[in-house]
Order: C-alpha cells, then sequence, then structure tokens
C-alpha cells in the first residue's frame, strides 16, 4: 500500500504539521513492533496465527530524491481478511474526530454489538469496566461513562442509562434514526407539510415519544 503523510492524515481528521507527522511515523513503528497471536480464520481449528499490523514500511523519494509518500506492507492474514474476505466492520467517518480513548473505544464496541439493530444492545457497567481493561478504579470509569452518555458523542447512536429494579446500572445504546430514508407515499400524522409520494431526502417524522438523551430509564430486571 503506498500514500502521502498528508493523504493519511487528512483521511483520519488530523493536523499536516510537522509535528502531526511525526507522530505518524511514531504510530506506524508501533503497529509495526506490535504483534498479533490469533486462531481467527485459521484452516486450521485451534492453530495460532502470529504477525504484525505492519510487516514493513518505508519513505519513498522520486528520481529526483525528493519525498513521495510513505510504502507499507500489511500481513497476509490481514490483506486476506480486508480485501480477499471483505471482512470489515465498518465505522461513521465521524469516527475520526472522537478524541478521546475511552470514546473511540466504546463505538468499536458499540459499532460491533448494537450495528443496526433497532432495539440496540445493553451492556451492565462493571462488565464494561472489565472488558475495556482500563487500569482507572470502576468508580472513575463509571463517573466518564456516565460523561459520556450526556455528552453523546457517537456517531449514529444514542446512549442512555438504564437502571435495573435491583439497582443494577447498564449502558443501552441504540441506532439514531437516519436522516433521509425515502418515503413510500404515507406520511404520518403530525406533520405540517405535505411530503409527495416518492420523495427521497426527507426528513419529515412524527416525533418518537421516547426518553431524551442523556436520562435514566427504570427497566425490569434482565433475565
Amino acid at each position: 500500500m503506498a500514500a502521502t503523510p498528508y493523504e493519511i492524515l487528512t483521511f483520519v481528521g488530523r493536523g499536516t504539521s510537522m509535528r502531526d507527522y511525526q507522530r505518524l511515523k511514531a504510530a506506524l513503528d508501533r503497529l509495526q513492533s506490535t504483534t498479533i497471536s490469533t486462531s481467527i480464520r485459521q484452516p486450521s481449528e485451534g492453530r495460532r496465527h502470529r504477525f504484525s499490523w505492519i510487516n514493513e514500511w518505508q519513505e519513498r523519494t522520486d528520481h529526483q530524491g525528493r519525498p513521495d509518500g510513505i510504502e507499507l506492507i500489511v500481513p497476509d492474514w490481514f490483506y486476506r481478511a480486508v480485501l480477499d474476505d471483505g471482512l470489515v466492520l465498518t465505522i461513521d467517518r465521524a469516527y475520526f474526530g472522537l478524541t478521546g480513548g475511552l470514546d473511540r473505544w466504546l463505538y468499536r464496541l458499540v459499532r460491533k454489538h448494537g450495528g443496526r439493530q433497532r432495539r440496540g444492545w445493553r451492556f451492565d457497567f462493571r462488565h464494561l469496566h472489565q472488558k475495556s481493561g482500563s487500569l482507572s478504579p470502576y468508580k472513575r470509569f463509571a463517573f466518564e461513562l456516565r460523561h459520556i452518555i450526556r455528552r453523546q458523542p457517537l456517531p449514529g447512536y444514542s446512549l442512555f442509562l438504564e437502571v435495573e429494579a435491583g439497582g443494577r446500572t447498564l449502558l443501552a445504546f441504540e441506532p439514531t434514526p437516519a436522516c433521509g430514508k425515502p418515503v413510500d407515499g404515507v406520511v404520518l400524522s403530525g406533520t405540517h407539510t405535505i411530503v409527495p409520494s416518492g420523495t427521497r431526502g426527507s426528513c419529515y417524522r412524527e416525533p418518537e415519544c421516547r426518553p431524551k438523551r442523556g436520562t435514566k430509564r427504570q427497566i425490569a430486571p434482565v433475565t
């Protein structure tokens, strides 16, 4: 794979200063030195495959010796998973605008488990704390989760704090209704504008009766 540092940095929403270029090179070094051991997608069950996220990377120059981008060599396991098998979890471009490490981790978790299920998904706070591998005490971790629920930073998802009758605290997330879905000739009661049949890109919707973002919801215990 070949690209210029400018293309990489602008794609992930970063700056293009000298400091950003240096941080990009440091990130490439970390990706090369990080090794992964996995049995996922191995032809023989139980067999493990070990690799680095990047086998090699180098700065290229043109025939006049001027900088000409960066060349990466990715491992076969990664190449097959992404390009041959298409086993990729898509993410919103707004993901690159998330600056908090916990925000980014939580988005990937939500995207994987919640997907586009209408009813979303739920996680116990303590289970999330263990799953995250965070070194922060549980109370601090729970405080940060509540702050994320108030801020609602995750693109495409609404977050809720739910409390079971027994007192267990859950993080619930549901896909945010997409704006711009086609209208099939039926206009919900409560809209104040005529929407022609077959129009696309319309956002006329009857308001849903649901809790406001970041509010608590009392629910029955999860079985």
